[in-house]
């Protein structure tokens, strides 16, 4: 008799201890699976980047990947708003409102343009002429902005040079309507051709100061 009790006491105690097992087990489980949910949604609340500061709710600013720029050390991004309806492009197209400049040495930042509000609709890099097989080095760049249309019936705008930092910026002219061409011709100096008032100009600046040296109307021939 002591004997059979002896033996039912061990086998009450291991199905506890089982017990025990089982439960610290399934708790061991949930609170892996809990914690797995719990990453996964704070991945999905994360979103890739915040929002600018914004100048209307129609739709948000939003900041793209900073990208080297061929032939410097800088880097560059674009700051753009993606409408159902673009006001300098097709269904869906994205506008640029700004473009923002890093350093990388020094984690320095600053925007080309003083407000988001107007549109970039033309950007172009002008390297120097050479034929070797390295990136030739940035001379300057320019961009025509102008206003949302509906501000500007004749879809006219301000036409920019800057450096490869965006630290000296110059306009190089009002009431453009678009740039057409846009390289460096020798090593000294590199041209600008655009349209304003229904005509073409071609700008001629200095490679090294980028400074304008002259600029004139493109003189059309009459045919006889």
């Amino acid at each position: 008799m002591r004997t059979g009790r002896f033996f039912r006491y061990v086998w009450r105690i291991n199905a506890v201890a089982i017990l025990l097992i089982v439960a610290a087990a399934l708790v061991g489980i949930s609170w892996a699976v809990v914690s797995d949910i719990a990453r996964h949604l704070s991945r999905q609340k994360t979103p890739a980047a915040q929002p600018i500061a914004q100048e209307d709710s129609e739709a948000p600013l939003k900041l793209g990947p900073p990208r080297t720029v061929a032939g410097t050390k800088i880097l560059r991004a674009e700051l753009t708003r993606t409408r159902p309806e673009s006001s300098y492009g097709s269904s869906g197209d994205s506008e640029t409102h700004n473009i923002l400049f890093v350093d990388p040495a020094t984690g320095a930042s600053s925007w080309l343009l003083k407000s988001h509000k107007n549109i970039v609709v033309h950007s172009e890099d002008i390297h120097a002429a050479g034929g070797s097989k390295e990136e030739p080095p940035l001379l300057a760049s320019i961009v025509l902005v102008k206003p949302p249309a509906g501000n500007d019936e004749d879809g006219i705008g301000e036409l920019f040079l800057f450096d490869a930092s965006g630290a000296q910026v110059s306009s190089i002219g009002d009431k453009v309507r678009s740039v057409h061409a846009a390289w460096a011709v020798s090593a000294s100096e590199f041209i600008v051709v655009f349209e304003r008032g229904g005509k073409y100009h071609l700008a001629r600046f200095d490679s090294t100061t980028r400074r304008k040296l002259s600029e004139a109307e493109i003189k059309v021939p009459a045919i006889r």
